[in-house]
């Protein structure tokens, strides 16, 4: 006997809350999956559920114009590129974070390749990682970031975008 009872139906209650849990995660992983999309998705569409932010990548030779997506909230950023099948050579997604962190991506349901540049809060370029699609790898920051822009893979190296280029950043919340 213990102070709640027989240990029988101590494992009996742990058993019926452990079933409540794991049956709880089941449904709200159930609905979580139906929100996402399951087919790939154009770029564009995901305008009406991103914000339009302005970033000019100044590389090595020029300025560059990017047309990006914001994403500067945890759903935005969670979302992501998930399931883009395609996007165009200007074009990103800016994400943005309250203060500096080490930041990790990583490429799950992601379906193109990308460059992922990894800036601090004043804009300088911290590092430049190559994302698979749909990998598991973590790609961490190098050192603590305040924004992630994600471009079609190659963009960075032939826009000259590296550790001594910096971003400017519009529409920043």
């Amino acid at each position: 006997m213990t102070l709640f009872g027989t240990r029988n139906s101590l494992k009996a209650q742990c058993r019926r809350s452990l079933s409540l849990i794991v049956l709880s995660l089941a449904l709200v992983a159930g609905a979580r999956a139906q929100v996402l999309p399951e087919a790939p998705i154009p770029f564009d569409r995901l305008r009406s559920a991103f914000p339009p932010a302005v970033v000019i990548a100044q590389g090595a030779t020029a300025c560059y114009r990017l047309d990006a997506l914001l994403a500067d909230t945890p759903a935005r950023r969670t979302r992501g590129l998930m399931f883009v099948e395609s996007m165009a050579d200007d074009a990103g997604m800016l994400f943005t974070y309250p203060r500096p962190a080490t930041l990790s991506i990583w490429m799950k349901n992601t379906l193109i390749p990308l460059d992922i540049i990894f800036a601090d809060g004043d804009g300088n370029i911290i590092n430049v990682v190559r994302g698979t699609p749909l990998s598991l790898e973590s790609l961490p920051s190098a050192r603590p970031a305040r924004y992630v822009l994600e471009l079609n893979a190659g963009r960075s190296e032939a826009l000259g975008l590296d550790a001594e280029a910096r971003l400017l950043v519009f529409g920043d919340s």
